[in-house]
C-alpha cells in the first residue's frame, strides 16, 4: 500500500513538472512572438534617411534627391 501511494506522489510530481514547464514555455514563445512582430516591423527594411533642404521661398523642407516644386511662383525647385 505505502509503494503505491509512493508510486502515485511521485507520479503527480513529475507530471507537475511537466505541466509547469510546458506553461513556462508557452508563456516564453508567446512573448517571443510579441516581441519578434515588434522588431520585424522595426528591422524588416533597414532605416534610410534622406537630406532635406529648406525652399529659400517659402521655408518648407524638401527632400534633396527629388525636389519638387512647391505651389508658389516664385519657387526654384
Amino acid at each position: 500500500m505505502k509503494i503505491l501511494v509512493l508510486v502515485a506522489v511521485v507520479a503527480a510530481v513529475w507530471y507537475g513538472f511537466k505541466m509547469i514547464n510546458r506553461i513556462t514555455e508557452d508563456r516564453n514563445k508567446a512573448v517571443g512572438d510579441r516581441n519578434s512582430k515588434k522588431s520585424s516591423t522595426r528591422s524588416s527594411g533597414s532605416p534610410t534617411t534622406e537630406d532635406m533642404i529648406a525652399c529659400p521661398e517659402c521655408g518648407t523642407f524638401v527632400s534633396a534627391s527629388s525636389t519638387a516644386k512647391c505651389e508658389r511662383a516664385n519657387c526654384p525647385y
